[in-house]
């Protein structure tokens, strides 16, 4: 029972085992008194049991259990016996009376030698050994001793049989050799298939016995007992062994220290031979705009073994690497560190402790070999007070590799307390490894736009240095030295102007700079697809963000504008694998710390759908809304136009169209969520200096839509009807008539003393839409002329849009026409039917996910279900969920309606009058807000006279109140 624990116990210790497909054979081998021959298929060699090994650590994930106490077993010793047997009678084999004895015992003994490799095959292997193992020792019993001569002439009639057993036994070595030879993997895998190959050769030995019937014509009886003492004999004459081998309470530690260290030893040396040592790389290249940095940290090397130890830190593609080889082959450096004593050691190779170790062990050249590289490499470099450099490359491999920071740090710190050992060490990331050893950071950044010209100049010296266009471009790289030479590169190849090279990079972003040996989008695989990043998804979700942010966000916006939250842990690894970086403005200490992605990062995210859709939605809304003081800061700052005292205008300075366009377009971001008229207003004046007749009507567009928005009706005409004129000016634009037209559909919005002068000013739009085949356009006319129209013709106006988008893909006018007969349903105490409108432009608006029109869908159903009996927790989930949507996207205006709209349905919900005096405070909160806005002018009163009611109510519950109702100065009791 205690052997088949031993060997069940062995067995599962060796299947945690990575062991390599190496021979080893256990030293100890001994026959105790009592050994036995037994050629039945039960006998069993027991196996060593595991030892915790020295090298490995619990981080390994290996569970290692304590040696057992045990001595070698008989089959052991049965089994190495077997072998010497063999080693000696095969000298004089060929002497030997009976032939083909020698060629049997040297094929037995492969027999045993493929067994003892063959451990994973499990118990048929173990076996098909012993058996053959007893053969030998019968043999070899029966070729020696006194009774040999008489065996030996029994033996002369059975050549043809001896052969016969030769030809048998070299059967069941080929076939376990076709068994070795397989992959490591597929022995454990197949073991089913591998048994039954085994099973093939213990059946093929047992032919063989039966017809060779060696048992009867060798061991008789008498043999047998024979036999046994000539095995106490040899267990005599081993004594030495046994000496050796220790004593029966001795632990198996000493053997199984045996067998770890050949499968150590196994392995390192795999290692070593794959880690060839690598000479220090020349100088690639001319760094430029690196120059002062050389000298300083080759300054910092070569002097005292306090400022000895250098990090230099920097995301992919910032020409670290090509710094630190710089620095390592400065004529400052080499005067100090001889050729031989200036160590490189590119650590992209090590992603493990003990791989770490063993390039260390081979580009430090170390000779010692204890089995303990780390003690190897330390008595190497301890035993000379030789000035030395380990220049380690890439150290974010290995620091960053599951599990390895405690080890690699210790094994760092070792190397920092030897005074004369410099090291000099590259990684991607904001801070060195191991905190407690001293370093000298040296954070690399962008290099200027000076040496950023010099640089692509010296690759394509057809692009001249003043080149116009150049500038844009390295800015668009984000000055990174990788990048810029990259470019220049494919410039000079293609033979491409800077102008053509931009606008490709618009379009294509990074997936332009790869090529087979170099590629900017390679550089950047290696941190986003880092494991670091991989066991952190929402730091993948925040790069997604952070890179349609080209100017970054602080950390309280991001909180808004990621799907999830900003977290601290996202942000810390985003950090460690350097793809953000954090800057403040130094012009005012108080301005908050800013969270950014470089360029070049930003293109490489944006381009093959990197960034998922609702993180791209969300993050454009929502980071617009919570960065528009700042974004409204940086636009005024830009003083583009000064005052022209004599006339009253404005002088045209020189200005950025990119800029002009920029504005123009955040000012109608503004319109469709916080109406600013000051923005509206400078960017007209913007407009008016650039001499532009397109922008400055579209400038006067927005600026009228505001008005009209706000309620400023009046103050509204002005600037839509200067807008409609300037773009109808522009008859060969084909868009900006179509910008008259739809300016037109604004001012239809402006109250006029007839109604039907409205309905026939509507028609006339409708027909400029026509004229340009603008179904939508026309569409939106036909909802306008809906809303305009008497109650009993509305639906039928309403319909003619609907009969127009049929068979289209215009969703969203679609949804807006089916949101008015929602409305002139809801006028007409219709609700049913405004129900099924308002869920059908759900459903149509859906796949669109535009954010604006979704919201006002959510909001309108919330509204229809109020006043349909017994539908009133439905509206509150409906209005709960837009004013989700609008604090996401940023909609003050919207914000504050759904909290009053909350407030309402909580008094139709069974009169739940805390939680609607709760709601009815945001919203007044919100209204305030607003300032003096119409919608807070007149959402604020009514909020604060509904809470005064509510007041009330709550402290004398028998009180009638009366409440305003959201949107009007209508009274319900």
């Amino acid at each position: 029972m205690r052997v088949a624990s031993l060997c069940r116990a062995s067995s599962s210790s060796f299947a945690n085992l990575d062991l390599p497909e190496t021979n080893l054979v256990l030293e100890a081998s001994e026959f105790a008194n009592d050994a036995t021959c037994d050629l039945s298929p039960n006998c069993c060699i027991q196996e060593p049991q595991t030892r915790k090994d020295p090298l490995r650590s619990e981080s390994d994930g290996i569970q290692l259990v304590p040696a057992l106490e045990a001595a070698p077993s008989n089959p052991e010793y049965l089994a190495e016996t077997a072998e010497k047997i063999v080693t000696v009678l095969q000298s004089a084999a060929d002497f030997a009376p009976v032939p083909f004895v020698g060629l049997a015992l040297s094929v037995g003994l492969k027999v045993v030698q493929a067994c003892r490799e063959m451990n994973i095959v499990q118990q048929q292997v173990k076996e098909l050994q012993n058996r053959v193992c007893a053969l030998i020792v019968a043999i070899g019993n029966s070729l020696t001793g006194p009774e040999a001569q008489e065996n030996l002439k029994v033996a002369q009639g059975m050549q043809n049989d001896i052969e016969e057993l030769h030809k048998n036994l070299q059967t069941i070595v080929d076939g376990l050799d076709e068994i070795k030879k397989k992959n490591r993997w597929l022995l454990i895998f197949y073991k089913r298939l591998n048994k039954e190959k085994v099973n093939g050769c213990i059946s093929t030995l047992s032919i063989a016995l039966e017809k060779f019937q060696l048992s009867n014509d060798l061991n008789t009886a008498n043999g047998l007992g024979q036999l046994q003492s000539r095995l106490d004999q040899i267990a005599i004459m081993t004594g030495a062994v046994s000496d050796q081998v220790g004593k029966m309470d001795k632990k198996m530690d000493t053997n199984f220290n045996a067998l770890m260290d050949a499968i150590r030893n196994s392995k390192d040396n795999t290692i070593r031979e794959a880690m060839t040592r690598q000479q220090m790389p020349p100088n690639r290249q001319t760094l430029r705009g690196r120059e002062d940095l050389v000298i300083e940290i080759s300054k910092l090397l070569v002097g005292a073994s306090t400022t000895s130890r250098v990090c230099v830190l920097g995301p992919g593609g910032m020409g670290k690497t090509a710094l630190a080889v710089s620095v390592a082959n400065s004529s400052l450096v080499q005067a100090k560190f001889s050729d031989l004593n200036r160590c490189w050691v590119p650590c992209i190779e090590a992603s493990s402790t003990k791989l770490f170790l063993q390039l260390l062990y081979t580009s430090l050249r170390i000779t010692a070999d204890t089995k303990n590289p780390l003690d190897d490499i330390l008595f190497e470099l301890k035993r000379s007070i030789t000035p030395r450099l380990i220049l380690m490359d890439n150290f974010e491999t290995t620091w960053n590799a599951p599990g390895c920071q405690k080890d690699v740090g210790d094994i760092l710190r070792h190397l920092v307390d030897i005074p004369h050992v410099a090291i000099l060490m590259t990684m991607r990331g904001l801070n060195p490894p191991a905190d407690d050893i001293p370093w000298q950071k040296q954070m690399l950044e962008p290099i200027n736009e000076a040496s950023c010209r010099q640089l692509y100049h010296g690759v394509c010296p057809s692009t001249p240095l003043d080149d116009p266009h150049l500038a844009e471009l390295l800015k668009a790289l984000g000055y990174m030295p990788f990048a810029v030479k990259l470019m220049a590169r494919l410039g000079k190849e293609t033979e491409s102007t800077v102008h053509q090279l931009l606008e490709d990079w618009e379009k294509l972003g990074t997936e332009m700079l790869s090529s087979d040996e170099e590629s900017m989008d390679r550089t950047i695989d290696l941190s986003v697809d880092s494991q670091l990043m991989k066991n952190d998804p929402n730091a993948l979700t925040l790069l997604a963000v952070l890179s349609m942010l080209p100017a970054g966000s602080t950390r309280e916006h991001l909180e808004w504008c990621v799907p999830g939250g900003c977290t601290t842990t996202a942000i810390a690894t985003l950090a460690r694998a350097a793809l953000a970086f954090r800057r403040q403005d130094n012009s005012s200490p108080n301005t908050p710390l800013y969270l950014f992605v470089p360029p070049v990062v930003q293109s490489y995210m944006r381009s093959k759908k990197r960034i998922p859709d609702t993180v791209g939605q969300h993050a454009d809304v929502a980071e617009l809304a919570k960065e528009d003081t700042n974004i409204q800061a940086v636009l005024f700052a830009w003083k583009v136009y000064e005052e022209d005292d004599s006339s009253g205008g404005v002088r045209r300075l020189s200005f950025s169209n990119e800029l002009l366009r920029a504005l123009v377009a955040f000012t109608w971001y503004s319109h469709d969520t916080n109406p600013c008229l000051d923005l509206a207003e400078h960017t007209l004046k913007v407009a008016q200096a650039a001499r532009d007749s397109r922008y400055e009507a579209e400038a006067n567009f927005c600026l009228g839509a505001m008005y009209a928005k706000l309620g400023l009706a009046e103050s509204a005409r002005e600037p839509l009807t200067k807008a409609r004129e300037g773009l109808k000016a522009l008859k060969t634009d084909l868009q900006a008539r179509k910008r008259a037209a739809e300016c037109g559909l604004y001012m239809a919005k402006i109250p006029m003393t007839d109604p039907a002068e409205r309905l026939k000013y509507l028609q006339d739009i409708r027909r400029e839409f026509a004229s340009l085949s603008d179904v939508c356009g026309q569409v939106r006319c036909i909802v306008q002329m809906g809303r305009n129209s008497p109650q009993e013709n509305a639906l039928r106006v309403l319909q003619e849009g609907i009969t127009l988008l049929e068979n289209t893909e215009h969703r969203l006018d679609l949804a807006r026409c089916l949101l008015a007969m929602t409305d002139v349903c809801h006028q007409m105490k219709d609700y049913t039917k405004a129900e099924w409108f308002i869920r059908r432009a759900l459903a149509v608006a859906e796949p669109v996910k535009e954010a604006y029109l979704y919201m006002d869908l959510v909001e309108s159903l919330a509204t229809v279900l109020i006043e349909i009996p017994g539908r009133q927790v439905e509206a509150l989930e409906q209005a709960m969920k837009a004013l989700l949507l609008h604090q996401q996207n940023g909609r003050p205006v919207g914000i504050a309606e759904n909290f009053e709209l909350i407030g309402y349905i909580y008094i139709r919900l069974d009169n739940r009058f805390p939680d609607a005096l709760q709601a009815y405070e945001r919203a007044h909160e919100a209204y305030t807000r607003l300032g003096s806005l119409p919608a807070g002018k007149k959402g604020a009163p009514r909020c604060q006279s509904n809470i005064e009611s509510l007041n009330r109510k709550i402290k004398t519950p028998s009180e009638t109140i009366r409440l305003l109702k959201p949107g009007d100065l209508e009274e319900f009791v």
